[in-house]
């Protein structure tokens, strides 16, 4: 009994210690973009955010889903572009518009560490370990949807497909459909999870889910007919014409990243070079499957970034690091056989991890 006692002490503790430092983290964010007061309380966040509100009033005024009042277009991701829609037609305070966006994004980023926390745990991850690793990815959410855009919405919906993913193929499908419409790029993820399924239980997987799974594909396909249909392009016309280059080569523009000197940028770089590490393991029986479907989805990310266009990644282009970083390196604080079990070390990690954050709360 006293044993049980003390693990539930543990276990509140490590959701409290978290809760507590991720209300720091946003309320710093509410003063860093100036939500509420300031001199930029009518444009907080990044360019391309504008590009949703002005095809959202567009849609709004016009009835007619456009950027410049003549020209269809598909160039969103479209889950967050009717979220913004919906918000956008509910109140005509700008103030108030901003600060149900951010607030927005900051609920689902808290929403994703439940998620993943849950996750892990299913998948034999200690309750200290879940929770250093899912505290870490929905901080990294956070990061990379501050400015505004899509990365939140579509953590959470993936992040909650995850807990159902041969477990129930009807939720898993519904959730996942979701985490597609807000980043058409998660299809990525999805690919590999299924794959690896099909690779190392084959016969288990599709006697139980495959068919079932399998609506998935069916809804991308309908998805992709009625952009065709409408738009006459099967996916978002700006990553389309990103794409319009006559032979098939490698852009060092992709990892331009690398080279910035923002402290942003360096933070990202710094998350990309653990990833390169991370590779070393790749066929190593010490790392998680799962670990290793998500260094396998982020390098597929960039490869493909890089041969299909040249244009450089914008900071929340880069969020496939938000979960594969910390699963590294949690992988490798087993290897080198972490054991620390005082729960006081997931404290001193939030605030470490506050401290280190401090200096990347610009807007961009």
């Amino acid at each position: 009994m006293q044993s049980l006692k003390s693990f539930n002490l543990k276990k509140n503790f490590l959701n409290l210690s978290f809760y507590f430092f991720f209300i720091i983290s946003s309320i710093f964010i509410l003063l860093r973009l100036e939500i509420l007061f300031g001199s930029d309380v009518e444009a907080p966040f990044t360019d391309d955010f504008y590009y949703y509100l002005t095809i959202s009033r567009n849609f709004l005024n016009y009835n007619l889903i456009t950027f410049d009042q003549i020209n269809i277009t598909n160039g969103f991701q479209p889950l967050w572009f009717f979220y913004l829609t919906i918000i956008n037609y509910l109140t005509s305070s700008i103030i108030l518009f901003n600060f149900l966006v951010i607030f927005t994004i900051i609920l689902l980023s808290f929403c994703v560490f439940i998620n993943f926390k849950s996750f892990l745990i299913s998948n034999q991850y200690t309750d200290l370990q879940a929770a250093i690793v899912s505290s870490f990815i929905s901080y990294l959410t956070l990061f990379f949807s501050k400015n505004g855009m899509e990365i939140s919405l579509a953590m959470f919906f993936f992040s909650l497909s995850l807990n159902y993913f041969k477990k129930n193929s009807y939720l898993f499908v519904i959730f996942g459909f979701l985490a597609f419409l807000s980043r058409i790029d998660f299809i990525i993820f999805y690919f590999f999870l299924i794959l690896s399924e099909l690779l190392l239980r084959k016969k288990i997987y599709i006697q139980k889910f495959f068919i079932k799974d399998s609506i998935f594909l069916l809804l991308i396909i309908f998805y992709l007919t009625i952009n065709i249909k409408f738009f006459g392009f099967p996916f978002p016309e700006s990553g389309i014409a990103k794409s319009l280059v006559n032979e098939l080569r490698f852009n060092v523009e992709t990892f331009s990243f690398l080279e910035s000197q923002s402290m942003g940028m360096r933070f990202i770089s710094l998350l990309f070079y653990i990833n390169i590490f991370g590779l070393l393991f790749l066929f190593s029986k010490k790392f998680n499957t799962f670990t290793k479907i998500s260094i396998i989805s982020t390098v597929f990310f960039f490869l493909i970034n890089s041969l299909r266009s040249a244009w450089p990644l914008w900071t929340w282009h880069l969020y496939f690091l938000s979960i594969s970083t910390p699963l590294i390196i949690m992988e490798i604080l087993k290897i080198i056989n972490f054991k620390k079990k005082n729960i006081h070390f997931f404290f001193n990690w939030n605030f470490f991890f506050i401290c280190l954050w401090l200096p990347f709360f610009k807007k961009y």
